[in-house]
């Protein structure tokens, strides 16, 4: 008995619990995302510079997590607490965070292999090229969410998220990031990842004093 009822609360259980509250819209449209970003790949060619490619599979990338990001943060969008009786907030967002991360993950892989061969890259410096502005981002699109939280609505999330992306990808481009050493690109890496990383550990912490506070 006791291992039954340890099954029900299991973490697959909760993956799939979590899989329910996602709305199908968010699926079309990664799946839409996901198939023009197949077809902006196949349609590159070897003469484009490589600044341009990597600014397409980046724009690509920021698009299919903006669509993520309303999904996940959509219970103070709409300001109803996203929970059931076995599973609280904070452990739906967790799981969100790890199946969008996946999904975005899969996507920038298949992307980068698609592209590997006409950039002429490794394909370890692809997804570096490409995660690097990936996690620059979501550290200030998540920490500005974390300021913002209780006067957080659609039209503001979707504002400054776009502006954010698009500022960044002009950056990118002015500034030819891509000529930059491989080695200062790995050391960017590791200290976005790292600050993200604890970012996002903090947010599932004030999720859980929020939902405490509520009940």
């Amino acid at each position: 008995m006791i291992r039954l009822e340890m099954s029900r609360h299991s973490y697959f259980e909760l993956f799939l619990s979590t899989f329910r509250f996602i709305h199908v819209h968010t699926w079309i449209i990664q799946l839409f995302i996901f198939l023009s970003g197949i077809t902006m790949a196949l349609n590159f060619k070897n003469l484009q510079p490589i600044s341009e490619i990597m600014l397409c599979i980046t724009g690509v990338i920021f698009i299919s997590a903006l669509f993520f990001l309303d999904e996940l943060f959509k219970s103070f969008t709409t300001g109803m607490w996203e929970q059931t009786f076995k599973y609280d907030l904070r452990q739906h967002i967790m799981m969100k965070l790890l199946i969008f991360g996946i999904i975005d993950m899969v996507i920038v892989i298949l992307l980068s292999l698609m592209t590997k061969s006409i950039v002429s890259l490794p394909l370890y410096q692809i997804l570096v090229y490409v995660l690097v502005p990936y996690n620059i981002v979501c550290i200030i699109l998540f920490s500005l969410i974390t300021i913002w939280r209780k006067q957080l609505h659609n039209y503001f999330l979707w504002c400054i998220s776009g502006s954010i992306c698009v500022a960044v990808i002009l950056i990118a481009n002015i500034f030819k990031i891509y000529e930059i050493r491989m080695l200062y690109w790995g050391i960017a890496y590791f200290i976005t990842t790292t600050i993200l990383g604890i970012i996002l550990y903090s947010q599932t912490k004030i999720i859980k004093w929020e939902v405490a506070s509520v009940w």
